[in-house]
């Protein structure tokens, strides 16, 4: 959240209420689902890309490739695992940690 205070997007009373009384679960999640939806975006930038040539790709609706970019989409992993295919580049990734000293494995 740290990104929209450092935008002022938080200078509103209302907003910056609605702000204050979300859990720490949700402020996670909607941080995982638009840290997943920059990179998408990114990899769109870096490959000339547009969201119709993403809907293109993945056999969507543009209007549902949109979705995906507005706030409070819920990203499933069967569709990050589309979107992963289709477009040859990592979107997440997962560190496996060992369970014996806790650490990432390599």
């Amino acid at each position: 959240m740290q990104r929209f205070q450092k935008k002022g997007m938080l200078d509103s009373p209302i907003l910056k209420e609605a702000h204050d009384s979300i859990t720490p679960q949700e402020r996670a999640a909607f941080e995982l689902n638009y840290g997943i939806s920059e990179r998408i975006y990114q990899i769109l930038q870096e490959k000339g890309m547009s969201k119709r040539d993403l809907a293109k790709l993945t056999g969507k609706k543009e209007s549902e490739v949109s979705r995906w970019f507005s706030f409070g989409h819920n990203f499933t992993c069967k569709t990050i695992a589309m979107i992963q295919v289709s477009l040859g580049e990592p979107i997440i990734e997962i560190a496996v940690v060992s369970t014996k000293s806790g650490t990432p494995k390599e």
